[in-house]
């Protein structure tokens, strides 16, 4: 039965990555100075429209402001928080 256990974690794992690498997914980081402490906070800003920064490296508007309406086209949306220490994982 671990063994088993084991093997379902490690398919997750690779889910996970997969979707980081393979899918159509975003980095962002709160915009004007704003940070959060936890994951309630982030989603509140982010359903309300609220602007955060691209931050990844590859995209054309990398540093640029956006927000939940112009992200629709992704698949999967991390937010960095808390210092940029932690990640929430959204969907698109």
């Amino acid at each position: 039965m671990k063994k088993e256990a084991f093997r379902l974690s490690i398919m997750k794992a690779k889910t996970y990555l997969k979707g980081l690498i393979m899918d159509n997914s975003i980095t962002l980081i709160p915009a004007y100075g704003r940070d959060y402490k936890n994951k309630k906070e982030v989603l509140k800003d982010f359903e309300e429209n609220k602007d955060f920064l691209i931050a990844d490296f590859f995209h054309p508007y990398d540093g640029k402001p956006a927000n939940k309406t112009d992200l629709k086209d992704y698949s999967m949306i991390l937010i960095r928080y808390n210092k940029l220490q932690k990640i929430l994982n959204t969907k698109g």
